[in-house]
């Protein structure tokens, strides 16, 4: 199990049923999503790099798109600690031989600026997210635009 912070959503992951748990907050309302870890197809490279002391190795997967009537790929690439046998990474990217520290999408960049170790916090205790209404991904999009709405901000609608 696994607990990671971005911005103001934490994310859980229960290496069992490999299910995240995501608590996320928006307008003073938590919300609880429940998400399957994506099933990628992963390209290994040898190539590699060390992060916070841990030889990470490099791993890509690519999505095709279409968009406008045009085909567009998308390249996810992923460093991976196979060290660390966490099969995991932010948001629900995992499925690789090691805990990811670095990881770009089309979106966005995320790395890992710490391990916690047992040496470090012997108390440390990872717990579910258990704040909030649990949601759908689409629950959770009309939520926000219903409580922007009744606030008087910008919606999607």
């Amino acid at each position: 199990m696994g607990k990671a912070f971005g911005g103001d959503h934490s994310y859980f992951f229960d290496n069992l049923s490999k299910n995240y748990i995501e608590e996320r907050l928006f307008l003073d309302n938590y919300f609880i999503l429940n998400t399957k870890q994506k099933d990628f197809k992963w390209e290994l490279f040898n190539e590699t790099k060390e992060i916070l002391g841990y030889k990470c190795y490099k791993a890509v997967s690519q999505e095709v798109k279409l968009i406008n009537g045009k085909d567009k790929t998308f390249y996810t690439i992923a460093w991976y600690a196979p060290e660390l046998k966490y099969q995991v990474g932010p948001q629900d990217f995992g499925g690789l031989d090691g805990l990811i520290l670095e990881l770009t999408d089309k979106k966005r960049k995320y790395y890992c600026t710490e391990i916690l170790s047992s040496e470090k916090t012997p108390m440390f205790i990872l717990e579910k997210p258990t704040r909030g209404k649990v949601v759908t991904e689409e629950e959770f999009l009309s939520e926000m635009d219903r409580l922007a709405e009744e606030r008087g901000f910008p919606t999607s609608k």
